[in-house]
């Protein structure tokens, strides 16, 4: 789909939600003749295209949190073993699998959900599914319980032994591919598009979110970061971050920053290029696509609402503190974003 097939898309979309007067039977003749690839980013796109939105991140630190603790639900989605070796004060322990249920069944609108992970990334591709359904006030803790407590930092700091990868790395402005097609999706014949909006939604709950590193492809939504090293030829490499943060050293090839064939995509509001309205459709849709943030969270975010697209999209965990955590250390623009022990607060736990 070229350019002005989107700039189309986008008019009748506009077009679509001012037929509110219309009889129901008349503007469901109309939307039959979209595609259901095109009627789910639309839904995407009403109920607040999250990742494209100014609400991204919706992170909440760890004083955020202590601070106030009493207008908060505190969901912790690590398991039990986890859970039980230290945990927030009134902290639910819930499985993924159970996650949406729970929630959507005791809704509270004047609270702040807190979801909680070890550190922070299975935690915001779940708090990203909710936001996708809908739910404004579903929050991720930063850096997960890592930003807690020092007790439990190793899981992040064990990831930041930068590893040598600067022969697969460079400093290339890589284009963007040719604009195409968004994946082809499949609704039943019986069921609406909300319906089958919710389906895709709670199906991802389901198959979960590892955020422990096991070596090449740990689950189906993540890779660990050594596969950088052994690319499969059917993946495209996607850096969500600005400029400053794509080059090594903007213009200086010796100080490479990023892996060969990576493609970078801004993501941030207002000048989010995963828009409708912009780079989407340049997304290849016949490959699978590898992303990577700062700590492997925001990345996390963007492969949920990908994957509900359509897409097959991974992060990569732990992201740049995994691939390149001195460069993070030592550049003064990242350091609002780079875990670092020494200043986490120390919050009380029990368990």
């Amino acid at each position: 789909m070229k350019r002005k097939s989107i700039i189309f898309f986008s008019l009748l979309y506009f077009a679509a939600s001012q037929l509110s007067c219309i009889e129901e039977a008349v503007l469901s003749s109309f939307t039959e003749d979209f595609e259901t690839q095109a009627l789910i980013l639309r839904e995407i796109e009403q109920r607040g295209d999250y990742i494209n939105s100014q609400d991204l991140p919706a992170f909440k630190t760890a004083s955020d949190v202590f601070n106030n603790l009493q207008d908060c639900i505190i969901l912790d989605v690590r398991t039990s073993e986890e859970f039980n070796s230290g945990h927030i004060n009134d902290a639910i322990n819930i499985h993924h699998t159970t996650l949406f249920d729970y929630v959507t069944n005791s809704y509270e609108v004047n609270k702040d959900y807190i979801i909680i992970s070890g550190s922070g990334q299975s935690a915001s591709y779940y708090a990203s599914l909710f936001r996708l359904y809908g739910l404004k006030n579903i929050y991720t803790l930063q850096f997960g319980m890592a930003s807690w407590h020092s007790d439990f930092a190793g899981l992040i700091i064990d990831k930041t032994q930068s590893p040598n990868l600067i022969n697969i790395f460079n400093n290339i402005d890589y284009p963007k591919p040719k604009f195409t097609n968004l994946p082809k999706l499949t609704k039943p014949d019986n069921s609406s598009i909300e319906n089958f909006y919710t389906e895709r939604i709670k199906t991802m709950f389901s198959e979960g979110f590892a955020e422990t590193s096991t070596g090449n492809i740990s689950a189906i939504n993540t890779v660990d970061f050594e596969h950088l090293s052994v690319p499969g030829e059917n993946e495209f490499y996607i850096c969500l971050n600005r400029d400053i943060f794509f080059f090594g050293k903007l213009g200086d090839l010796n100080n490479p920053g990023h892996p060969k064939g990576t493609v970078l995509y801004e993501c941030y509001y207002p000048g989010s290029l995963l828009k409708s309205t912009s780079y989407l459709q340049t997304l290849p849709a016949d490959k699978t696509l590898i992303l990577y943030s700062f700590s492997g969270q925001l990345s996390a975010m963007a492969v949920a609402q990908l994957r509900l697209l359509g897409y097959n999209a991974k992060s990569i965990l732990f992201g740049a503190h995994a691939m390149f955590y001195e460069r993070l250390l030592n550049t003064l623009a990242y350091s609002p974003f780079v875990f670092q022990k020494k200043l986490v607060v120390n919050y009380p736990y029990v368990k």
